[in-house]
């Protein structure tokens, strides 16, 4: 191959590229449209964090999170639990896209997605794991006991797994053949 004929090949990708990168534009130089809900969005796209991401199919580690979903919320989609606490990130993020539901809980309240912070991992190493702990690098912050999916009362308050509203709700692993029908358990 010659320089010139990659001349050209380059080019000609640059100009392919530069035309699908404005199909996407919104108008104001972004990809991403400003979102309220789904419905704001194109077809086959969510609403996560304010901004339109697509739902593509792909997920390279199987954890039932499509890779665009995962770099929306910031987990990593080349691993299958982000946070390294034994639960695949699919499973500690809500994710219904039928319905234009993505769910990134956050169990403690500190502002971290539970698939971002360790259920086993201890930073300050007050005895309360990152996950369940609002003051991950203060040990004397007081932290409560939150609700834990665990058919107990964790937080005292007389309702058991009131901070899991999913529960018991039809949901799906898989893609494809390899889909499976079930329901959310703790």
């Amino acid at each position: 191959m010659t320089i010139r004929s990659l001349a050209r090949r380059h080019a000609a990708l640059a100009l392919a590229l530069s035309a699908a990168l404005a199909a996407c534009d919104d108008g104001d130089g972004s990809a991403a449209e400003d979102c309220a809900s789904a419905a704001d969005c194109p077809a086959d796209n969510l609403c996560i964090g304010a901004r339109c991401y697509p739902t593509e199919d792909t997920d390279g580690d199987s954890d039932g999170l499509p890779d665009a979903v995962e770099v929306a919320i910031g987990t990593n989609p080349d691993d299958p639990d982000t946070d390294g606490d034994g639960r695949p990130d699919g499973f500690e993020v809500e994710y219904r896209p039928g319905e234009g539901v993505i769910d990134a809980r956050d169990t403690d309240g500190d502002g971290k997605p539970d698939a971002l912070e360790s259920l086993t991992n201890d930073a300050d190493d007050d005895g309360v794991p990152d996950q369940l702990d609002p003051c991950d690098a203060d040990p004397t912050c007081p932290a409560t006991s939150p609700e834990r999916c665990n058919g107990r009362d964790d937080d005292d308050d007389g309702q058991v797994d009131e901070d899991f509203p999913s529960l018991g709700e039809p949901c799906t692993a898989g893609v494809g053949i390899c889909a499976v029908d079930g329901e959310r358990t703790c």
